[in-house]
């Protein structure tokens, strides 16, 4: 998954002895990671949680992009946890930014094709303000798909992605990632697991400013048992409203 781009050693300077860091064997033992979380997916029940939160810079961009001084909000965090097993998806979503403060969506099979079902309380509107930081970035537009009929990804480095650098006691590693021009990601792989575990995104501007403006912490991550099956993907957890169905026979 991750180009082996390393080849050098990277000596890290602590309070006690330095630290001598093989990149390379980092590199290789995440691109091996990344693999493997593939893999373990399809074995069962996979399970993330997710949380998404507006960046610091997410004001200053505003202001810049809108030429405006748009008053500060409270910070927006989206936690989307999700389950997928084969096409049965379930995602919950919660956020303190969206007109739902609460929702769920469930994909399963049936009759010979997929069927989406919808369930959102505490609907309410959003205030204008609110409008002006989702239009520069929607958190929304990174889990779409969630909320639709297709299966949420396995969080996993992008074969594009670059090792950068690790933190001081080289328990972090991280890379970047261009996926377009004024846009750049990085990730911060934990080198005990040799899994993302934050992706934080960056705006790029034509005068050289940046800005945070996304992060994303994966603070689980786990197999449930496919005999769970039925518990997880309890089509009466809910009061479901189906709003989308696709025949695949």
């Amino acid at each position: 998954m991750v180009p082996v781009i390393a080849t050098y050693m990277l000596v890290i300077n602590t309070d006690d002895a330095p630290t001598v860091v093989n990149t390379q064997a980092i590199v290789a033992a995440v691109q091996s990671a990344q693999k493997e979380e593939i893999k373990k997916s399809e074995t069962g029940i996979y399970h993330v949680k997710r949380v998404i939160s507006e960046g610091n810079d997410k004001p200053d961009f505003v202001a810049f992009a809108t030429k405006q001084n748009i008053p500060t909000v409270p910070v927006r965090v989206d936690t989307v946890e999700t389950w997928q097993h084969n096409e049965t998806a379930l995602a919950l979503v919660e956020s303190n930014g969206t007109n739902y403060g609460f929702e769920a969506f469930l994909s399963v099979e049936h009759d010979g094709g997929l069927q989406l079902h919808h369930y959102g309380e505490d609907k309410h509107e959003i205030d204008g303000t609110r409008e002006a930081y989702d239009k520069a970035h929607d958190l929304a537009s990174l889990y779409t798909s969630y909320k639709s009929l297709e299966r949420p990804d396995v969080p996993v480095l992008p074969e594009a992605a670059t090792f950068k650098n690790t933190n001081e006691s080289a328990t972090l590693a991280y890379f970047t990632h261009s996926p377009a021009a004024g846009l750049e990601i990085e990730y911060a792989v934990d080198l005990n697991s040799n899994l993302v575990v934050e992706e934080v995104i960056y705006v790029l501007t034509e005068d050289a400013k940046r800005f945070e403006m996304t992060r994303v912490a994966y603070t689980e991550r786990d197999v449930v048992p496919a005999e769970k099956f039925d518990e997880v993907f309890n089509p009466s957890q809910f009061d479901y409203e189906m709003i989308e169905s696709l025949q695949t026979t």
